[in-house]
């Protein structure tokens, strides 16, 4: 099966959601700072603390909605995704494999025509 990466820039400009065809444990909420204790933390798998701390590594990253089978991001309101995408891609690919298929959809430029 190929792995794939959906990438859905909501209409609202500090949100992005990575759809994936990877499972994830539950849904969890992650807020910068990061804090890597408590039971959340602890009941995440070890690919998991790994998406978790890449993701929060990028600066401009404020929050982190984990579902089954997506990733919800918020940013900083002086943030641009411009800079914060091709990081997180750049994770989602270590977990996925280099080679996942990519699919942006843009609902942003969607609703100006």
């Amino acid at each position: 099966m190929t792995n794939r990466i959906i990438v859905d820039r909501c209409l609202n400009t500090d949100y992005t959601r990575f759809n994936l065809n990877i499972e994830f444990s539950s849904p969890y909420n992650f807020v910068r700072p990061l804090r890597e204790k408590g039971a959340t933390w602890n009941a995440l798998s070890a690919k998991e603390k790994v998406l978790v701390r890449g993701i929060f590594k990028t600066p401009g990253v404020a929050e982190l909605n984990m579902r089954a089978y997506s990733l919800q991001i918020e940013k900083g309101r002086a943030f641009h995704w411009a800079d914060i995408e091709p990081a997180i891609l750049e994770v989602l690919k270590d977990i996925c494999g280099q080679d996942a298929e990519i699919t942006i959809q843009d609902f942003r430029t969607a609703i100006d025509k």
